[in-house]
């Protein structure tokens, strides 16, 4: 068995390495499991736990990038103690429960014995905490508001359906406009649709985006309105049972994906110092010579030919 272990790290001494490095032993040398520890993973990067480090937004994003990346080659999850109180943990056994790994207690190698259902640290009754040594920050309430209102409490454990932007809503609702028109509203609830179809529009509509043409040209609509679409109808056709799910057999992505991440830090890493110039849609600014392209064609999305 796979185990990886999980516990908090940020605001203890030594980032709590002796107490991963022990389950580490007792896993492996008494459970005879294969184990995953990010501390040995952050001694692989130059972290030994005894030299201070700089904690920056960025390195955080980039451990748990590495981290979850770790968690989905396993098959358990061990909690080691405070593991209640890190952030980053309950991110973790969030996702190894929803891929319906096993939890363990990483100190007796037994299964874990929740007292009450584990919630995500963001979504904790009145506050969460990163680490053992951080303030608890109120997320659920707002100045002016009556924390006794029985509607706001009610309200508070239901999706919070305000998040979601509403220039997203205007952008999609052109797209299934269009398709309203065209093939019939909800269309896709009643025939149904197969994944590789919208999979493969979205791609094409994100492609064209990122190569710098912001309008579809057969429906003159933003892409971003089409791809919000693409999206859409995958989600709701799952939901009404709608959705032929033919996406390609399991691969090897997420560990082949895995493997490769270490050459980033390392390509980085051998290029400290170079400044070299990225460039952006913003340099196009010249539009191709005619002998190169030829006569301006119509429709053409390129930047001379819109020019």
């Amino acid at each position: 068995m796979k185990t990886y272990l999980a516990g908090p790290m940020r605001g203890i001494p030594q980032f709590n390495f002796p107490a991963f490095d022990a389950a580490r032993d007792f896993f492996h040398g008494k459970l005879g499991h294969e184990v995953i520890s990010p501390a040995d993973m952050d001694r692989a990067h130059g972290i030994d736990g005894l030299t201070p480090i700089a904690i920056t937004p960025r390195l955080s994003d980039v451990v748990m990038k590495r981290d979850i990346e770790a968690l989905f080659t396993c098959d358990a999850i061990a909690l080691l103690p405070g593991w209640e109180k890190s952030k980053g943990v309950a991110v973790e056994l969030a996702l190894a429960k929803y891929r319906g790994l096993k939890v363990l207690d990483a100190t007796t190698g037994l299964e874990f014995s929740f007292e009450s259902p584990p919630t995500l640290a963001v979504r904790y009754p009145k506050t969460f905490v990163d680490g053992p040594t951080s303030t608890p920050i109120d997320v659920t309430s707002l100045p002016g508001e009556k924390a006794s209102n029985p509607k706001d409490i009610i309200g508070s454990s239901k999706l919070p359906l305000h998040l979601f932007p509403t220039t997203a809503i205007a952008a999609g609702c052109l797209a299934f406009l269009e398709g309203a028109v065209k093939y019939g509203r909800s269309n896709w609830r009643a025939v149904g649709v197969r994944a590789s179809i919208y999979h493969d529009a979205l791609l094409r509509h994100m492609t064209a985006w990122w190569e710098g043409e912001d309008t579809d040209p057969d429906s003159g609509l933003p892409h971003l309105s089409k791809a919000i679409a693409c999206i859409a109808i995958l989600i709701d056709a799952k939901a009404a049972g709608k959705l032929t799910d033919d996406r390609a057999v399991e691969g090897g992505y997420v560990a082949f994906a895995a493997s490769l991440t270490p050459h980033v830090a390392r390509l980085k890493a051998m290029h400290t110092g170079k400044t070299p110039r990225h460039y952006t849609i913003a340099d196009n600014t010249s539009p191709l010579p005619e002998t190169t392209h030829g006569p301006k064609i119509p429709n053409c999305p390129c930047h001379y030919c819109r020019s």
